[in-house]
């Protein structure tokens, strides 16, 4: 009944259900290696959009591949993405506590504090509005 139910479904659909190789997650659940190797790649792509903790929730999820390197592509992927979010944090939460904690002309001129302030920046003449 069930491979009945499978020739039904998109080939994807059925790779991703097929049995065979399989990566461990942090909670235990099995993926099966095709959905697991996707799933890496499109949080590590994810994290790039401007949301790096996707890259955070991708060690996460994928911690034994991640430390074992059990399964080389999710490796891999996991471990891009502890590079990339280890770079964005050196250069994000600096720039973040500067601007939380000083106020203009504290530390910088007042132009130049405003100049790299993020709530300065006219996002609307880039966007063509």
């Amino acid at each position: 009944h069930s491979s009945q139910l499978q020739l039904l479904l998109p080939m994807e659909t059925q790779q991703l259900l097929a049995p065979g190789p399989l990566v461990l997650t942090c909670d235990g659940e099995e993926f099966s290696e095709i959905r697991a190797h996707k799933l890496a790649r499109r949080m590590w792509w994810a994290g790039w959009a401007f949301l790096p903790l996707m890259w955070l929730a991708s060690i996460w999820l994928f911690w034994p591949a991640f430390t074992t390197g059990s399964d080389p592509v999710v490796a891999k992927y996991t471990r891009r993405s502890a590079v990339a979010l280890a770079i964005s944090s050196v250069l994000f939460w600096p720039w973040m506590i500067f601007f939380a904690s000083t106020r203009p002309g504290q530390y910088l001129s007042v132009d130049l504090y405003n100049a790299i302030d993020a709530t300065q920046f006219a996002v609307s003449q880039y966007l063509g509005f």
